[in-house]
């Protein structure tokens, strides 16, 4: 059966009219969203259009101009990355989302360090979704592959049982078996109860598991819809696909400023 549109469900995340950059530079330019509580929302869109900068301002680490983000009703702004932990909300960024000197296990009892019990009972159940973890788990982090250390950097973030986890490009620089594997312990994890909010360049996938999408080009929502509609849409496919922030610049005739000015050109 079919899950229900997101505009059914109760929202856990709600983002309007964000504006948001670095220093002088304005990357977001009123981006608005919405996640429902239990259900897969994918962001996409080409290099630059301000995915990852919306990622780190929703966990606060991007100053925020103005806009409204409210997790579960209350607003984030103003607060640390380590209050927003407390909210429920996760962040794993695409890098660095480890600590690689650290044992598997130490990053996992880092994870759950503001737990005030129960530590043993969330390190059971990492290794049970992840299993790979209970066999590396006193192995270095450093020396786990990119897929591992991606698992790790999941499980790390799970430690608290967040109701919503931000997941930065998952599936960044992962062989193709490999990001097979990082898909499913994303839906297995939605399917646990933990709403998830993705950003991703490997749109056919993201969005095929996707209860929502949007299209972020130049900083703004351009389109969104059911993740496998959006797939299946023409204009999606000739846009995204051959590059959407191109496409809409040629068709408007001006040149695309701060193009690749983003972090890392995402």
């Amino acid at each position: 059966m079919a899950r229900p549109e997101p505009q059914a469900a109760e929202p856990i995340l709600e983002i309007s009219g964000l504006r948001a950059g670095y220093h002088d530079l304005e990357i977001l330019r009123g981006v608005s969203l919405v996640v429902p509580r239990g259900r897969v929302v994918t962001i996409i869109g080409p290099n630059g259009a301000g995915k990852s900068t919306l990622a780190k301002a929703v966990f606060g680490l991007v100053r925020v101009r103005s806009g409204e983000i409210r997790f579960e009703g209350q607003s984030l702004l103003g607060l640390k990355p380590s209050q927003i932990v407390q909210r429920g909300l996760c962040y794993v960024p695409q890098t660095q989302n480890v600590f690689p000197n650290l044992t598997v296990l130490e990053n996992l009892r880092l994870g759950g360090t503001l737990l005030r019990e129960g530590v043993e009972r969330r390190l059971r159940a990492m290794y049970e979704m992840f299993p790979i973890l209970w066999e590396r788990r006193h192995q270095k982090a450093g020396f786990l592959s990119g897929g591992q250390r991606q698992m790790l950097a999941m499980a790390r973030a799970l430690m608290l049982e967040p109701r919503l986890l931000l997941l930065d490009e998952p599936s960044a620089g992962l062989a193709p078996n490999v990001v097979d594997q990082v898909f499913a312990k994303v839906v297995e994890i939605n399917r646990a109860g933990c709403a998830i909010l993705m950003v991703e360049q490997n749109a056919r996938r993201a969005l095929a598991m996707s209860d929502w999408g949007y299209v972020l080009d130049m900083g703004e929502n351009a389109l969104d819809g059911p993740g496998p509609r959006l797939l299946a849409d023409p204009e999606v496919a000739s846009l995204y696909l051959g590059g959407l922030g191109g496409a809409r610049e040629k068709s408007r005739e001006t040149p695309r400023p701060g193009a690749g000015s983003e972090d890392g050109a995402r």
